[in-house]
């Protein structure tokens, strides 16, 4: 009753602008390798009711901005007032919490790298968590804050580590050829 009684009000510049902003850089056919392909491709083999945590970072963005959540509570992610590391103990604490169901952690190798000793925890527990590490090489979203606001002064945001994350899961199936036909076990 109170919204027919209000007038619309006309879409100003910002609003302009969002749609703009969302419409570019958005690969979305062809052979590039992207996040929100990533994203969408393992949400297409997810049910609804699946828990998917985030570390802080972009890949945080991303998976709000694209994963398709149909269900509340399924999204645990930071919002902004965690750190770097939150991920992992979020994504045990979500699996646990739901059962021991099948949870997702989209994380990038900057975040994983703080807390990545809780792949013990869930190995011991055997819990099943499917993690997504976007690896960019550098501290994405503290490299864009300096970018866009200390006139590319980049400070300490490029990882020059020698991780082998697919070593150090025990598998050796996470390159960028098979994810294209990627199919969670």
């Amino acid at each position: 009753m109170l919204l027919g009684g209000i007038a619309a009000k006309p879409e100003g510049p910002w609003q302009a602008r969002v749609r703009e902003l969302k419409s570019m850089g958005k690969v979305t056919s062809g052979e590039y390798f992207t996040p929100w392909k990533v994203i969408n491709c393992v949400n297409s083999h997810f049910d609804d009711d699946t828990a998917v945590t985030t570390d802080v970072g972009q890949h945080q963005m991303w998976t709000a901005q694209h994963y398709r959540f149909e269900n509340p509570r399924r999204f645990i992610t930071s919002g902004g007032l965690g750190a770097m590391g939150f991920g992992m103990g979020a994504a045990i604490g979500a699996c646990m919490a739901n059962g021991r169901k099948r949870t997702i952690l989209f994380t990038s190798e900057g975040s994983f790298g703080m807390n990545l000793d809780e792949l013990a925890t869930a190995v011991t527990q055997k819990l099943p968590i499917v993690i997504v590490l976007l690896n960019n090489g550098v501290l994405g979203m503290v490299r864009q804050w300096q970018t866009l606001f200390f006139g590319e002064r980049h400070s300490q945001t490029t990882l020059e580590r020698s991780t082998d994350f697919p070593a150090l899961s025990g598998r050796r199936v996470f390159r960028r050829t098979v994810l294209r036909n990627w199919m969670p076990p």
